[in-house]
């Protein structure tokens, strides 16, 4: 097994982080996330139909208070994408990986 020097692991843990702008609630925000993140968000926007900004103003009213945008963003990512891996029907009965089921309130 070989070690890595301090540069190795220095470049093997810099951010792939990109930053964009968005608009939540009126208010122009950045967020910052990988970009398979922003691949997920334009991917479910278009499942829910709605804008990526419009679907962030959702996950922002849902969030909890003490937890940031970011974290918010991928927690429900995470979920939604759980949610269809496990086909589970959701309380209304319609199945929650057809676009459009997932709950959100607007």
């Amino acid at each position: 097994m070989t070690k890595l020097s301090t540069i190795d692991r220095v470049e093997q843990t810099e951010s792939t982080l990109v930053s964009r702008n968005i608009t939540v609630s009126g208010r122009r925000t950045t967020v910052r996330l990988g970009d398979e993140m922003w691949g997920a968000m334009k991917e479910v926007s278009v499942l829910e139909g709605c804008s990526v900004d419009g679907l962030c103003t959702r996950i922002h009213g849902q969030r909890q208070k003490y937890q940031s945008l970011t974290s918010a963003i991928r927690v429900f990512l995470m979920l939604y994408y759980r949610d269809i891996a496990q086909n589970r029907t959701s309380e209304e009965g319609g199945y929650v990986g057809q676009p459009g089921s997932f709950p959100l309130e607007e």
